[in-house]
Formats: structure tokens, sequence, C-alpha cells
């Protein structure tokens, strides 16, 4: 399969043929086209329409004190529901401050539409089957075994809070995800 693409989403068009074969090797986690923050001690994944890596969405979201853990792949540990970044270090003994892009505790998942221009941003809980049916398209290893990638999605959304984002304005999305996110729960590594 020839794939076409400006310079700009090279590498996560890369990234993401890399991970597919990968995917292979690597069973216990869910493979997703997504992007994954933290803050304060949560972890979050966005996916659907987020848009490109260097989208402003994602810009607001580090704005609002998001650190980005990933912006093109993430992969989810099924048995913890940890975030591991691609690349992820593990924090040197000793080390008093925690590094960017490290394994953290997933404490939630939000699939972004965008929304039509006239409608207001807004977030709501969105059910666990909606989500499933949402997240098929972001599964980077469903084409490797359907039935176990389809698995790792249940288990995702029966065990932490989803949500839908129907965004227009970067901020005003960015801010809403962050109220959201700041009500779930932290969880511990």
């Amino acid at each position: 399969d020839a794939v076409t693409c400006d310079e700009d989403r090279l590498a996560d068009v890369l990234k993401r043929e890399i991970v597919t074969i990968f995917a292979q090797a690597r069973i216990r986690y869910a493979w997703l086209a997504a992007a994954a923050f933290a803050r304060s001690g949560r972890g979050l994944v966005l996916a659907g329409e987020v848009g490109p890596a260097r989208d402003s969405l994602r810009h607001a979201m580090e704005a609002n004190g998001w650190d980005v853990l990933d912006s093109a792949v993430v992969a989810v540990r099924i048995e913890d529901l940890m975030i591991i970044p691609l690349g992820a270090r593990n924090l040197p003994e000793g080390a008093a401050t925690p590094a960017r892009r490290v394994p953290t505790a997933l404490c939630g998942l939000v699939v972004a539409t965008r929304a039509p221009l006239h409608a207001r941003d807004a977030i709501a809980a969105a059910s666990p089957a909606a989500t499933v049916a949402a997240l098929i398209g972001a599964s980077l290893d469903i084409k490797v075994d359907r039935t176990r990638a389809i698995r790792h999605l249940c288990r995702i959304v029966e065990q932490q809070p989803v949500a839908r984002l129907d965004w227009n304005h970067p901020q005003e999305a960015a801010r809403l995800v962050t109220e959201w996110a700041d009500t779930l729960p932290a969880r511990s590594a």
C-alpha cells in the first residue's frame, strides 16, 4: 500500500505503520491513533478528531497544564491500564520530580469530534458501547487481531470514565476537558 503525505505527517504515518507490525508481538496492549496527556498524576487519552500533531487543540491542552505523553500513537497496557508512551523513560532512582514521557495511570478517555461551526463546544459522559464503536477507527491493532482489539477497548471503557467532546474552539475545548478530568480520581501507578 502506497501512503502519500506531507512532511509534517510523515513521522506519524511511519510510527503508525511500525506500531501495526509491533502490535503483533505486544498483545497485552491496546494501540490507538490518539494523543495522550498527563496532568497532576492523571493520564488522559484524547482520540478521534483532534487534528494533526501541530494542531491548536493539542497546544491548548499544553497551555492548560497538560504534558504530552504521545501525540500520534498511544499504547495502553491492559493489565493495569497504564499509558506507556513510545520511548518512555522510567524515573531514575532517587529522582525528585517526574520526567515527561513516563508510564502514567490512565484515568479517563475522551473521544473528540469537530462540531458544526454554529455549535458550542461541549463535553458529556459517553456510553461504553458508543465509545468502543468510536474507538474502532482509532485502533491500530484491529488489523492484527480484531477480537482481541475489541476486547481490549471494552476493558478500557468499562474500567475508566469516558466522555465525548464536540469542539471547534481549541481553548474552550481544552478548558472543558481539563474541568472534566479534574473531577476524575487519580490512580496510583
